[in-house]
C-alpha cells in the first residue's frame, strides 16, 4: 500500500506541475490582451485546484498510510 501512495503522490505532483503551466501560461497571455479580469482570475482558480489537490494529497495519506 506504500507504493500506491508514493504513485498518488507522484501523479498529484505532475498535475501540480501542469497546473503551474496552465496558470502561468493564461496569465502571460490576459498579460499582453490587458484582460486584467482575467489576469486576477486565473491564479485564484489556480489556488483553489492548488488546495484541492492538497487535500486529496491528505486523504490519500490517511487512506494508504492510516
Amino acid at each position: 500500500m506504500t507504493i500506491l501512495y508514493f504513485v498518488v503522490n507522484v501523479v498529484f505532483f505532475l498535475a501540480f506541475l501542469i497546473l503551474l503551466e496552465v496558470i502561468w501560461g493564461n496569465t502571460k497571455i490576459a498579460w499582453k490582451e490587458k484582460n486584467y479580469t482575467n489576469l486576477f482570475l486565473y491564479p485564484v482558480g489556480g489556488t483553489v485546484i492548488f488546495v484541492i489537490l492538497a487535500k486529496l494529497s491528505s486523504l490519500a495519506h490517511d487512506f494508504f498510510v492510516g
